[in-house]
Parts: structure tokens; sequence; C-alpha cells
């Protein structure tokens, strides 16, 4: 009678095949999983921005939404929203009413505000750097990952329209009828 089971030149060869295929697959499920980051800030990122266009809506008073990047955050790029400025409707000490790190997980991303000073002000009406606040104020931000090749990066970009509008996309798009496009 046979016994039932594996051999050990079975299991051995079963051994072999699994680590080929976890070194082939290894570099790509890192890109991904960088790629990945790219989007989990983008979302977290608009998101914080949705919410500081709500509170300034709900509170009928300007709120700013601030970024801070660079060295003097350290690793991680801290935004905070902020009632601008404190009074009736915010009773918040110091007028903030949320603050948080938008790269907790992800600290290999880079997040880079195109154009301003890393601030945007949203009005009670929802509207984005209301006048008479320079239009040119904070409208678009790039979020990428600087370690991985241009080829294999799904660079992000989050725009910010005059209405209060926020709208990620694809800069690496060129279709403009694609929906990804910016």
């Amino acid at each position: 009678m046979r016994a039932l089971g594996f051999t050990l030149i079975e299991l051995m060869v079963t051994l072999a095949i699994v680590a080929i295929l976890l070194a082939l697959g290894a570099p790509v499920y890192t890109t991904w999983i960088q790629n990945m980051q790219i989007r989990t800030a983008t979302e977290s990122l608009v998101s914080a921005m949705k919410l500081a266009r709500a509170e300034a809506i709900k509170r009928n008073v300007p709120v700013m939404f601030s970024l801070v990047t660079g060295p003097s955050a350290g690793n991680s790029t801290e935004w905070s929203i902020t009632c601008n400025p404190a009074g009736p409707n915010c009773a918040e000490a110091g007028g903030v009413i949320q603050s948080d790190s938008l790269l907790r997980n992800a600290l290999n991303i880079s997040v880079v505000p195109a154009a301003g000073d890393g601030a945007i002000v949203f009005s009670g009406l929802g509207q984005a750097n209301p006048p008479p606040l320079p239009a040119a104020a904070l409208s678009t931000i790039d979020i990428d990952n600087p370690r991985l090749p241009p080829a294999e990066s799904r660079e992000l970009r989050v725009l910010i329209a005059a209405s209060g509008e926020l709208r990620a996309c694809d800069p690496n798009v060129g279709a403009a009828a694609d929906p990804r496009h910016c």
C-alpha cells in the first residue's frame, strides 16, 4: 500500500517555485504600495479640505485650511483648519477646529503646493480665496513619491477652483476626454 502525502523533493520544488514567483513579484508589489500611498495622501488631503469648506459653510465664517510642509514639519506634512478670525461662531481654543498629519503612514510622499503659501480661505458661502484675498493663493497641490522613477510613479494633483470645488486628477494623462485629465 502506498503512503499518502508529499515527498521531500516535491516539497522542495514547490517551495522553489513559490520563492521564484515572490522574487519576481516583489518589485511590482512595492511600486503598487508606494503608488497607493500617493492616492491615500491625496484622498486625505481632499477630505481635509472638504471638511474646512463644510465648516466655513456651517459656521458662516471664513475658515482657513493651512498646509505646512518642509523641514519645519519633520518627516510629515501637517494641516490645520482654523477660524479666520476666531469669533463667536468659533469657540475652539485659538480658533483651531482640527489639525492632523497628512502623511502619518506614507513618509516617502512629497506634497508640494504649486502656488501660494500653502493656505486657502473658504468663505461662509464655500468660495475659495474670496475677494479681497489674492486669487493666486493656494490653487494647486502636487503629490508624488520622489523615490519612484517617473515612469512608475502615479503622481496626482489637487485643483482648487475659485468656487471652492476640489478635484484630484492625474497630470500625466494627456487625453482631454479622459476624466482623470487635469
